[in-house]
Order: C-alpha cells, then sequence, then structure tokens
C-alpha cells in the first residue's frame, strides 16, 4: 500500500513535493503558483474543460480499481464497506463524464489528454530513472531549496 511516508521515503529527494508553508497549514503556495499559471489565458473555460475531463478520468480509474480490487481481493482489510450499487452506480456516472465530452468538444478533451501525457517524461526522468548521476540529485536538492525558500515552506514533520 503506497502511502504518503512511504512514497517520502522512497523520493525524498524531492522533498519540495512534501514541503507545507511555515504559517499557513495547506500547501497555498502550491496552488496560488497554479491559479497564477490558470490567469495567463482568457479562455478560463477552456482550461475548466481541461481539467475537469482528466479530474473525471482519473475519479473513474481510481474507482474502477476499488472495485476490482473488491473483486479480485475480497478479504483485504478495509476501514470501510459499503453496498455495492453505490460505487457502480458512481462508476456509470463518472464514465458517462468521461464519455461525453469526446462528443461535446473533442479538442479540449483530446488537449486534456496530451497534457496529461506530457506527465510521462517527467515521470521517466524524475521516478523511474534509478542510477542517477550525482549532479542531477545535487540540482535537485538545490531547485527543492530554493522553492522552499521562495515559497517559505518547510518538510512537513514525520509522524513515524
Amino acid at each position: 500500500m503506497w502511502t504518503k511516508a512511504r512514497y517520502r521515503e522512497r523520493y525524498h529527494q524531492y522533498l519540495v513535493l512534501f514541503t507545507m508553508h511555515r504559517r499557513i497549514t495547506q500547501n497555498d503556495p502550491h496552488c496560488c503558483l497554479l491559479s497564477l499559471a490558470y490567469l495567463s489565458t482568457t479562455e478560463v473555460y477552456v482550461l475548466i474543460n481541461y481539467t475537469a475531463f482528466v479530474e473525471a478520468l482519473f475519479v473513474t480509474l481510481s474507482v474502477a480499481g476499488l472495485l476490482w480490487l473488491r473483486y479480485k481481493k475480497p478479504d483485504l482489510e478495509r476501514p470501510i464497506k459499503v453496498n455495492l450499487i453505490l460505487p457502480v452506480t458512481f462508476l456509470l456516472v463518472c464514465g458517462f463524464l468521461v464519455t461525453f465530452p469526446f462528443y461535446v468538444s473533442p479538442w479540449e478533451t483530446g488537449m486534456g489528454i496530451a497534457i496529461t501525457l506530457t506527465g510521462i517524461p517527467v515521470y521517466m526522468v524524475t521516478i523511474y530513472w534509478r542510477n542517477k548521476p550525482k549532479f542531477y540529485k545535487k540540482s535537485i536538492g538545490k531547485i527543492t531549496a530554493l522553492v522552499q525558500k521562495l515559497l517559505l515552506s518547510v518538510p512537513e514533520e514525520k509522524y513515524d
């Protein structure tokens, strides 16, 4: 099971992912930067379409994964177990939210998928690549320190 703590242990060089503002208890500086990026275009509704489709896609995949685990490994310990009608209905609604935009706005849907796929090279360089050179690790550490100083953020406390 991947928890935030296990992810932090494995990818500790990317501490910028797990930083919090010193005075604010949420990752608000990161959200502010993202909001500023959204303001860089006048087509706000297009950005909403990109993100709404991608969010619906990943929610659908998550719910499908939960249902698959419920079917394949029914004896796993779960904090809550609900009647299957609820997640199946939710999956159908999410499936509609994923497939309907292909007919209504195929361009925005395609762009949302393209933006999502740009994460693959980032994943390959930052996570999948195991034997990173020292200069790469050192530069990531410096970038992390710079971002922490700019955003007044510090790593989260460990509760292990």
